[in-house]
């Protein structure tokens, strides 16, 4: 499980911390500082920007492979996502999938740890805004797959369009 807090401005996210109690890591963004991940233990009680990044490493952490990862739900499969998970198997050699849950794959995202997480069915935008922000300041994308362009929150019902996260030095047309 993790904890989710990302601001949203103009539609953008811009700003995300992805907090995981549970392995002692936080990753955090802002658009002009970057992407980072730290052992949150370390970050108690600091307050200065300077000191928390002295304590972080810079995302991505992990440079490509020779394998394609791809990551999936491990409790929200649904048969779209899964049929597009299996095109991008075939499409990509060498390719694996990984089971993570929640906000876990945007974070491996943005590591370098997987190379994209696709979701075509609908959840709460709130679940994957500091995902976004992160994957965004790490060098990585995210891309509503309905329109072709950088994923926005523009729903006002909430719920996020299909979409495909990829790690920093893909694209959906490198696929």
């Amino acid at each position: 499980f993790s904890v989710n807090i990302a601001l949203v401005s103009d539609k953008e996210s811009v700003l995300g911390v992805i907090y995981v109690p549970c392995q002692k890591k936080i990753y955090f963004a802002e658009q002009s500082i970057g992407a980072f991940v730290a052992n949150s233990d370390d970050l108690i009680g600091l307050t200065e920007l300077e000191q928390i990044l002295k304590l972080s490493k810079p995302l991505p952490l992990v440079d490509a492979s020779d394998r394609f990862i791809i990551g999936r739900s491990v409790s929200f499969g649904d048969v779209k996502t899964d049929d597009y998970i299996e095109m991008l198997s075939q499409r990509c050699n060498n390719s694996e999938t990984v089971p993570l849950g929640g906000a876990l794959k945007l974070a491996a995202v943005a590591s370098g740890e997987i190379d994209c997480y696709p979701r075509l069915s609908s959840i709460s935008q709130w679940d994957i805004a500091a995902g976004v922000a992160i994957i965004n300041a790490s060098g990585g994308s995210v891309t509503d797959l309905g329109t072709g362009k950088p994923y926005l929150f523009d729903n006002p019902v909430v719920k996020t369009s299909d979409f495909l996260s990829l790690r920093e030095g893909l694209s959906k047309t490198t696929l």
